[in-house]
């Protein structure tokens, strides 16, 4: 999986050579908010000492960036900035003349699973028509390949090529070897008299020798482990990020078993409805990839780091695309087999799942946990009890008035959050406690959880009202596991959506319901030994084959 998505610069200088110019004049840009970028970039320019005009360049902010524009938090300046499509902050510094240069390179660092926007602000400033434009990045675990493309498209003209991404220690041979396949520097006279052949020779060489070097690195700042649970030595982690059909960029967690070899089986998995990869699906996803699973955990569109504006709104659409397009993304991996491909969805993405069961024939097994049907939830309240014409029209009167409200101001309001454990009495509902324990103590909050934090956007669900899911349930062929609690609030969700997937269905022989004994609906969030996860994979070793 851990593809080497950088080039070496031997094949800008057979083009070079075949056009009978001088090594060509290299300019490398950079912006660096923690002094890891810098370092890259002044390696990349040592590296080519003796051999060919370098001259580095630093990308400044007009106002520079400060710890707390970068503390993660929902309302810093770095997640304000990534999550507006159109921000381009200012950039401050000298002007620069790039004319000159034939080959630029870009450096950044890797920020919520995109370039800073600084970045989209000097490719839109620079013209870079002509020039052969080559991105670096830092990164704990990021991969640069998401950045790459919303960049590239942006620098109409120029021949973009893969880049590379560095750790907070990279050192000056792991540069080196990067740019001339080999830790000590390539004599100048090579690249200056060589053949076409051998510069040929010298490219291949380099991609196999760089992908044997690019393995797990040491975390950064900016994607430190930042889970609700417990790293596990048997897994490796990334970070990826790819694009649904609505152009979003979902950031996802990869969990991938050590020492595995050949195409696997995969699984995406996300929910619940609320929280973010850091706390439920990532449990999950590292579970499975312990049992041999390549999995990937992923914020749904307009949550956690996955882009999407305004925030923390959810669509029956959008969302049920969102596990669609993490299926595109396992299906093109080199180390997954494309035909055992399944989901997990926890919570309310229960529902989706099941939702991109119907629709998604590549989807091959399927699990929900603790399922909630979110259009049911949002027409008839908690229990049905609003499950009348009068009360949907009560909603919807107050819903759109919202929303007028909200345009006039230019703001959206947010519904009310759960409690603060110290508010709780003897009138709360026992499924909030339930809600609240998990979600607002050290078990399970997390910084950039809508249930953890200010709640979802006030009138950002309501469609769920008037676009039911799981209409043609009953028509999923492939197999598919529910799991519940048997004491949970919701189970009536699992046990009413397995009743209505199997009536009139033809594919009834893998599709099972399996009750938890005693268990309530967030026992199966966080308790390892609650959660049937041996269940689980028996179920998908027998249908992922």
């Amino acid at each position: 999986m851990k593809k080497t998505m950088s080039i070496t610069l031997a094949l800008v200088f057979l083009l070079a050579w075949a056009a009978y110019a001088a090594p060509p004049r290299i300019a490398v840009a950079y912006f660096s908010a923690t002094g890891n970028t810098k370092q890259v970039a002044q390696f990349i320019a040592k590296s080519y000492v003796g051999a060919e005009e370098v001259d580095l360049y630093e990308i400044r902010a007009a106002v520079p960036y400060t710890e707390a524009d970068l503390d993660h938090s929902p309302d810093c300046r770095s997640m304000k900035e990534k999550n507006d499509p159109a921000s381009r902050p200012k950039l401050g510094g000298a002007p620069f003349d790039f004319g000159k240069y034939e080959v630029v390179y870009v450096g950044f660092p890797i920020w919520y699973g995109l370039a800073p926007k600084i970045i989209y602000t000097f490719v839109e400033s620079c013209d870079l028509t002509g020039k052969t434009v080559i991105p670096f990045c830092t990164s704990g675990g990021g991969g640069i390949d998401a950045a790459e493309k919303e960049l590239s498209a942006l620098a109409k003209g120029s021949n973009w090529l893969p880049g590379k991404r560095f750790a907070a220690n990279t050192s000056q041979d792991e540069v080196n070897e990067w740019i001339w396949g080999s830790k000590e520097k390539i004599p100048p006279k090579k690249i200056v008299t060589g053949t076409p052949q051998g510069l040929r020779e010298l490219a291949q060489e380099w991609d196999k020798r760089s992908k044997e070097i690019y393995k797990d690195l040491p975390p950064d700042p900016i994607t430190d482990w930042d889970k609700t649970f417990d790293r596990d030595d048997r897994v490796n982690h990334s970070k990826i990020s790819f694009i649904n059909r609505y152009g979003i960029i979902l950031s996802a967690d990869l969990y991938e078993p050590k020492n595995a070899s050949g195409r696997l089986p995969a699984l995406a998995v996300s929910g619940p409805f609320g929280a973010v990869k850091e706390q439920v699906s990532g449990r999950y996803a590292q579970e499975m990839a312990a049992r041999g699973f390549v999995a990937i955990a992923f914020d749904p569109s307009y949550t956690g780091e996955s882009g999407g504006y305004p925030r923390n709104v959810a669509s029956p659409d959008i969302n049920t695309e969102d596990f669609q397009a993490a299926v595109d993304w396992l299906s093109a991996q080199d180390n997954v087999d494309p035909e055992r491909i399944g989901i997990i969805g926890i919570c309310g993405w229960g529902g989706m799942a099941l939702n991109a069961a119907a629709l998604d024939t590549r989807i091959k097994a399927t699990v929900t946990s603790t399922m909630y049907d979110m259009s049911r939830q949002f027409a008839n309240g908690y229990n049905d009890a609003d499950d009348n014409e009068e009360a949907r029209h009560r909603q919807r009167e107050a819903l759109n008035k919202l929303r007028t409200e909200d345009f006039k101001k230019g703001s959206y309001g947010v519904v009310q959050p759960l409690p603060d454990p110290k508010d709780l009495d003897e009138n709360t509902p026992q499924f909030v406690r339930d809600y609240v324990e998990y979600y607002k103590t050290p078990l399970g909050y997390h910084e950039r959880s809508v249930g953890s934090n200010q709640g979802w956007n006030e009138i950002g669900c309501m469609s769920f009202m008037n676009q039911p899911l799981l209409q043609y349930s009953n028509e999923i062929r492939s197999a598919v596991l529910m799991i519940h609690g048997e004491k949970a609030h919701s189970l009536f969700f699992s046990r009413d959506a397995f009743r209505n997937m199997i009536n009139g269905n033809k594919y009834t022989g893998n599709k099972r319901l399996l009750i938890i004994p005693g268990a309530v609906h967030t026992d199966l969030y966080y308790k390892m030994d609650v959660i049937p996860f041996d269940k689980m994979e028996e179920f998908f070793r027998k249908h992922l084959k």
